[in-house]
């Protein structure tokens, strides 16, 4: 038998003796107990999925957050590194002529 059918089976026998079909027994406690279990367990493992999701998008939002505060310097220095490595490679190609000229 699979957990899925020993559950199902569980909850059946819970529903007959919550319902008066069946009297009250310490098995019926057992399996609140089981459920409830079962419960805190699902509920603890979503809050830690949260905490942990909520916490990835604190930081992307610094990421983002500082990004958007330091762009303007970011495209200066990205410009001015792009500026002075195609003056750089023009350099070169300058350089390399007059060497093999000579």
């Amino acid at each position: 038998m699979t957990k899925d059918i020993l559950m199902s089976h569980d909850t059946e026998k819970l529903v007959k003796i919550l319902q008066g079909s069946e009297s009250p027994t310490d098995m019926a406690l057992i399996i609140l107990a089981n459920k409830i279990d079962d419960l805190k367990d699902d509920l603890s493992k979503l809050t830690t999925q949260t905490d942990q999701k909520i916490k990835d998008l604190r930081k992307e939002t610094q990421s983002a957050r500082w990004l958007h505060t330091h762009r303007k310097p970011l495209i200066f220095v990205t410009t001015i590194l792009l500026i002075l490595s195609s003056f750089g490679i023009k350099a070169l190609v300058e350089f390399i002529k007059t060497k093999i000229g000579m």
